[in-house]
């Protein structure tokens, strides 16, 4: 994670001085390069490192944090904060620098994860020692925890292909696939593409308030789904997130179908304020469900020898997909318009049975329990499933 900063300076440093244009598709491809590694060592170090009785809710402010992050990113990049003309652009593609060196600093400060050290050296009073940084009080628990860990493995991490093999790690990788895919798939980019229009239909003329008010519904929603994390469990904010998430689109589609002329019968004034509420609705249970477990999940299910390579090959089918979902909204939307919310409701609750049927539950549950979990819901499922 410290050398991590080192794609961010470089990045931000392309594209804030960029002369050239491929100085500037360079330097965006740097700064990825780091939110995607970002994206899965944080997840990892974060679950290693929490008490299992707080875990979900630490692992759930990495949704608060990209809740602020989008905010606030939006915030500076108003002309009036920022500053227009030529060197306003370039002051904000600065501005993730100082995210990247606050992490670093800090991190000199951090030891690294008791768990991994266990696991890579076998030496349990190191690891030992490590955890004691991080507690007031070492749990027996834990202790004995880290000695499973360093008798049971030999320091070898598996590879994709053995993920693959294994039916226990192929369940938790196609869930935590799953997840990824839900999120990208249950049109968090339409709504946001949306949120504009619907304000202005309602009467309200300053774009901008529409999508700061939508960021701070949106973190109030990650905020809620941090403190109930360890009391409802990752299954139940998934399904009842996602479920709600299908709700809105439905919502947000008739208002679009009324709003069009397609339905005479439900044309009216209401419709704007229809859809301003469950656009706000869709954005606080997005962050509930869909903004925040999808990574946690990753992070906490895999075991330890198969943790780095599961949360990467769950990454990478996040931005797969974000990607997918960028390149082809836009004639998906001119296709199915005014109805395209319907599809996203479709998927949404496509995601909700999946959830219900296949998302093992790791609430408070330590990694041997969590192992359990899966083997039995690898059993109740015929092996032409997983």
């Amino acid at each position: 994670m410290m050398l991590n900063c080192l794609p961010f300076l470089a990045g931000c440093a392309l594209t804030s001085g960029a002369a050239w244009y491929f100085m500037l598709v360079l330097g965006r491809l740097l700064t990825g390069f780091g939110v995607g590694v970002g994206s899965v060592t944080t997840n990892v170090f974060l679950s290693e490192l929490s008490p299992v009785s707080i875990r979900g809710g630490v692992g759930a402010l990495y949704g608060v944090t990209l809740a602020v992050g989008t905010l606030f990113a939006f915030i500076f990049s108003i002309p009036q904060v920022i500053g227009d003309g030529n060197w306003g652009w370039r002051l904000f593609m600065a501005i993730p620098v100082i995210p990247a060196l606050i992490q670093s600093i800090a991190l000199l400060f951090c030891a690294e994860s008791p768990f991994y050290i266990a696991f890579k050296t076998r030496d349990v009073e190191k690891a030992s020692a490590v955890l004691a940084c991080y507690r007031k009080t070492v749990l027996k628990a834990e202790v004995e925890a880290l000695e499973k860990k360093a008798l049971k493995t030999e320091g070898k991490m598996v590879s994709a292909v053995d993920i693959v093999s294994d039916r226990s790690l192929r369940l938790l990788l196609l869930v935590g696939v799953g997840l990824m895919m839900a999120q990208q798939l249950c049109g968090v980019n339409g709504v946001l593409a949306y949120t504009r229009p619907v304000f202005l239909q309602a009467g309200v003329r300053d774009p901008t308030v529409a999508i700061v008010v939508a960021g701070i519904v949106r973190i109030f929603g990650a905020v809620a789904a941090a403190l109930l994390n360890d009391r409802l469990g990752r299954r139940t904010l998934m399904w009842v997130g996602t479920l709600s998430v299908a709700v809105s689109c439905v919502m947000i589609a008739i208002s679009q179908s009324c709003a069009s002329g397609r339905w005479d019968s439900c044309a009216g004034k209401w419709n704007g304020t229809l859809a301003i509420v469950f656009v706000l609705v869709y954005f606080v249970f997005f962050a509930f469900g869909l903004g925040t477990v999808p990574f946690l999940f990753a992070g906490e299910s895999f075991p330890v020898h198969a943790r780095s390579k599961g949360c990467s090959l769950c990454a990478a089918a996040h931005w797969i997909f974000h990607i997918v979902v960028v390149l082809f909204f836009d004639s998906i939307d001119k296709a199915l318009a005014p109805y395209t919310f319907f599809l996203f409701a479709g998927i949404a609750t496509a995601s909700t049975v999946a959830v219900i049927l296949f998302m093992p539950e790791t609430r408070l549950k330590t990694e041997e329990q969590i192992a359990k979990e899966v083997e039995r819901q690898v059993k109740r499922c015929p092996p032409i499933v997983f």
